[in-house]
């Protein structure tokens, strides 16, 4: 097992250097799937209010997701789900976000083989749904604008038994 990476501050004054392990204890649940990381006080310190400038999204919401493009999907939905519709992606910014910057170079191959599946992924398997729209310029398709919205408990396990 390799040990967990050093964090190295140095003083003001630049009279001392403090090397610190992000986490000095891991414990391993065998059989399990269960990993319990203790954090040090130093370290602590810079978790505690992380919370604003991050995109949170409860990690069960992903374990269901087999797809790379679905959980990144999800990610954009986590990011703007308060808002209730994303940015507007420009088919660029959509192909970097996907990570597929060289591959599907028409729109209909990035709708057919990325976006249409991971939104199918997304609403068929997550505690998200989410729909888009597409902005064109003439005939050719130019941004995507998704609208993504939070399931209600109940709608995560179907409809309530009459």
């Amino acid at each position: 097992m390799k040990m967990p990476r050093e964090m190295k501050e140095k003083s003001r004054k630049g009279d001392f250097e403090r090397h610190t392990r992000w986490a000095p204890t891991c414990d391993y649940y065998d059989g399990e799937s269960k990993v319990v990381i203790h954090f040090s006080g130093t370290i602590l310190r810079y978790l505690v209010g992380m919370e604003n400038g991050y995109t949170w999204y409860r990690l069960r919401a992903i374990r269901n997701l087999k797809s790379e493009y679905a959980i990144k999907l999800l990610e954009i939905c986590a990011q703007w789900r308060d808002q209730g519709r994303s940015q507007v992606y420009t088919l660029e910014r959509l192909r970097e976000r996907f990570g597929v910057v060289d591959s599907y170079p028409t729109w209909a191959d990035l709708k057919r083989y990325v976006i249409e599946k991971a939104v199918k992924e997304v609403n068929d398997r997550s505690d998200m749904s989410v729909s888009y729209e597409i902005q064109k310029q003439g005939r050719s398709v130019v941004s995507v604008v998704f609208y993504p919205k939070a399931k209600y408990q109940d709608d995560l396990f179907g409809p309530k038994p009459m």
